[in-house]
């Protein structure tokens, strides 16, 4: 076989690998000071994508346990807008986490001013009174008794 000579490489999909991967272990474990905050965002970017999707325990090396509250952690800060939905956020936004006053003014300042509003035009003044109430509808003629073929009376 090609794999089996002395001397050749193993091919690529062999399932021969030079070096074991590294296990890879949960921060929040190995460092017990380390906590999982909603109101920390710069802390929980860390485990989202750049497309703004939670990382998976198998890319980032966290337990079960804290996959679990770091998801919960990062659901509820997005629903807090500190963490974005989509990537696209990130992209108009221009980052994720809190920022300082002078930095959101500076970000106001770089739109450019604002465009004053066209003032809106005054309605006529029949438009503003109530209309007028519709007509009473016209009383319909009784019905008149038909008469018995027999000749008898009503009762």
């Amino acid at each position: 076989m090609p794999g089996d000579r002395k001397g050749s490489k193993p091919r690529r999909g062999d399932g021969y690998r030079r070096y074991p991967p590294r296990r890879k272990v949960c921060a929040f474990c190995a460092d017990k000071n380390l906590a999982i905050d909603y109101k920390d965002p710069s802390k929980l970017r860390r485990f989202l994508t750049d497309r703004a999707k939670i990382e998976p325990r198998r890319k980032t090396g966290t337990c079960a346990r804290h996959q679990r509250k770091l998801t919960e952690a990062i659901k509820r800060s997005r629903y807090l807008a500190m963490l974005p939905y989509t990537g696209e956020h990130i992209r108009w936004s221009g980052g994720v986490g809190v920022r300082s006053e002078s930095e959101r003014r500076s970000r106001r300042d770089d739109r450019g001013p604002r465009q004053p509003m066209e003032p809106r035009e005054p309605q006529p003044q029949a438009a503003q009174q109530a209309p007028e109430p519709a007509p009473a509808p016209e009383a319909a003629p009784e019905p008149v008794a038909a008469a018995n073929p027999a000749g008898e009376p009503a009762s």
